[in-house]
C-alpha cells in the first residue's frame, strides 16, 4: 500500500488601494517515515508520516521537514543530477542550474516528488 498526498499552494497579499504582490508558491506533501510498519488496524490504514515543505526559486530548491542528517537530491527530468544537500536542523537548501518553468525530481532519502522550479 501506498499513501501518497501532495499540495501546490499558490498564495499573494492584497490591500485595496494596492498592487498585489508577487506569488509565492511551494509544494507541502507527505512523506512515509517508516513503509514497512504500514498496516491496517480496524478498516483503518496507520501510515507514519512526515510533511515535508518544497520551496523554489531563483534555481534553489529548499525542502523543510526532513529528518536530521537525510540526503536531499535533485535532478532534471532527464534524470542528470542537479545538485544535492544533507539537512541540517530538518532543512536542505540545494543550488542547481535548472532553468524556471522546468520540472525538478527532489529526492528525499527514498522517496522522491515533482515539482516546478520557480
Amino acid at each position: 500500500m501506498q499513501l501518497t498526498a501532495t499540495y501546490n499552494i499558490s498564495v499573494y497579499a492584497m490591500k485595496s488601494g494596492y498592487d498585489n504582490s508577487d506569488v509565492a508558491t511551494a509544494t507541502l506533501c507527505w512523506i512515509d517515515q517508516q513503509p514497512q510498519t504500514e498496516g491496517i488496524t480496524n478498516g483503518v490504514a496507520n501510515i507514519r508520516a512526515n510533511a515535508v515543505l518544497i520551496q523554489s526559486e531563483g534555481g534553489i530548491i529548499k525542502v523543510q521537514g526532513c529528518d536530521e542528517g537525510e540526503q536531499v537530491s535533485v535532478y532534471s527530468i532527464n534524470g542528470s543530477q542537479a545538485g544535492s544537500s544533507v539537512s541540517q536542523n530538518g532543512a536542505a537548501s540545494v543550488n542547481t542550474n535548472l532553468q524556471t518553468g522546468s520540472i525538478a525530481i527532489v529526492k528525499i532519502g527514498e522517496k522522491s516528488v515533482k515539482v516546478v522550479v520557480k
